[in-house]
């Protein structure tokens, strides 16, 4: 090669190398520098345990409703104070509405002592049956119900909860078995009989809504708030003197199956797995049955709620993603993404409130999704395209989609007058900014088979707007 050539290659070189500079600059800029930000804000709602490390207080400390211990297992001081410095703004205690457990051979608070030294005055069942304790296999406790046809069981119940809750620094209760249907289950007829022979011409459901008007009243005085569990089975009963309300599993839930896997950390262990059609009749699966139960909620609380009433909240449950190491022939649980952004996506539709638990290992329920802020809905309601298989609600600053169809991958285009004419727009889900087409939007899903039913898994997905 002469010497001319020599030099044409080396500019050609050069200029290459000059051109490859640029272009890995220009993107460097286009994904780090010319990105918007989007709004973010606290959570609503987490759930934890009272004795929770300090990695779980500071993840939970980022919502403005915690529940956490309870009147029987209660979190100590500093745990309080922990969550209330860092921003929380009402700190749960959970407590079994309707009955108590007496402790054969331990210490019982001074409540659960009057309902058992007076039982034949204060209880359901002063000599049985003991459904609960019986049905779990316990033989250290007895679960007494309490009769809330007596005032004075309504009254004391109702100071103690409010006591109790005040002086340890929690902001409110959250009851569960909070509707008092139970009380129609076969199981519990004998404590139903007693309690219509007792009083003649007053339902057992009534009577709860008596306890719960008279507790709303002892915690207004300390600005306490109430949270239920499936209050709305009992309506009218329930709902108006509550501050919140909730159903577990409606849109997510988890069991165990007898999968065995070997798990890293854990041997060779039965594992469970995520139910994504949780209220479907079994071979029967569908989201719509989902949506069903969303909307019957939604018109209950509109023909029932009080004043004070704030949210509703869907708590949902979900499995590990187990995915096989091949170097360690292990499987190694992961975050079950699918399952938490299809909770939130669900939820959002009806602008409820929703948390995912993974009991399996409750570090994976970490998500930042919870601290989207997507500000108000612009429209009444979550709106179905049936020909593509998507339901969708479009919020101020974003907007939340769940795919239901049968294809693997589906490209999806929105176009709505509420997107911002060529706004970047953040796909929560892939982690990438896109930019709008005028007021159009096309997303791109790939979702997966459910190895329990075999369809394929709604996808929930996020699209938030720049700020800029």
């Amino acid at each position: 090669m002469d010497i001319q050539s020599k030099i044409y290659y080396a500019i050609i070189n050069l200029m290459k190398k000059f051109f490859l500079i640029i272009l890995v600059t220009s993107l460097f800029l286009l994904n780090n520098c010319s990105h918007p930000e989007y709004l973010t804000r606290r959570g609503d709602y987490a759930t934890g345990y009272s004795d929770s490390d300090e990695n779980t207080l500071k993840w939970l400390s980022k919502f403005n409703i915690v529940e956490i211990g309870g009147v029987g297992d209660i979190a100590n001081s500093s745990t309080i104070s922990f969550l209330k410095e860092r921003g929380v703004r009402n700190i749960l205690c959970y407590d079994w509405m309707p009955a108590v457990y007496y402790y054969i051979e331990e210490e019982n608070n001074v409540f659960v002592n009057w309902i058992f030294k007076n039982r034949y005055y204060t209880s359901l069942n002063p000599e049985g049956p003991f459904p609960h304790t019986e049905e779990m296999g316990y033989s250290f406790a007895r679960d007494y119900y309490l009769d809330f046809g007596v005032f004075e069981v309504i009254d004391r119940k109702g100071k103690f909860i409010s006591n109790f809750v005040s002086e340890n620094g929690y902001g409110g209760i959250f009851f569960d078995w909070a509707s008092g249907v139970y009380i129609n289950e076969d199981e519990y007829k004998p404590l139903k009989n007693r309690f219509n022979k007792l009083h003649p011409g007053l339902s057992y459901l009534s009577a709860v809504g008596n306890f719960y008007n008279n507790l709303s009243l002892l915690f207004k005085k300390k600005n306490l708030i109430i949270a239920t569990n499936q209050g709305y089975r009992n309506p009218e009963n329930v709902l108006p003197y509550v501050n919140y309300d909730m159903a577990e599993s409606y849109i997510v839930g988890y069991d165990y199956f007898g999968k065995y896997l070997e798990v890293k950390g854990r041997g060779f262990v039965k594992v469970p797995q995520t139910q994504y059609f949780p209220v479907s009749m079994a071979g029967k699966e569908s989201f719509k049955d989902t949506l069903f139960y969303l909307n019957r909620v939604k018109n209950i609380l509109n023909n029932h709620k009080g004043e004070d009433f704030s949210n509703f909240i869907y708590l949902n449950y979900a499995a590990p993603d187990f995915i096989f190491n091949k170097k360690e022939g292990k499987y190694i649980p992961t975050q079950p993404k699918d399952a938490i952004f299809l909770s939130y996506s669900t939820a959002k539709l009806t602008g409820t409130i929703s948390y995912l638990e993974v009991p399996f290992d409750r570090k994976l329920e970490r998500n930042d999704i919870y601290f989207l802020d997507l500000g108000k809905a612009t429209g009444d309601n979550y709106k179905v395209d049936e020909s593509n298989k998507f339901a969708i609600r479009f919020y101020q600053y974003g907007f939340v989609l769940v795919y239901y169809g049968e294809e693997l991958n589906k490209e999806i285009k929105v176009q709505d007058s509420s997107i911002p004419d060529g706004c970047m727009y953040y796909d929560f889900y892939k982690k990438e900014w896109l930019r709008a087409d005028g007021k159009s939007i096309s997303i791109k899903i790939e979702t997966k088979r459910d190895p329990l039913t075999k369809k394929t898994i709604p996808a929930g997905r996020v699209m938030v707007y720049g700020k800029n």
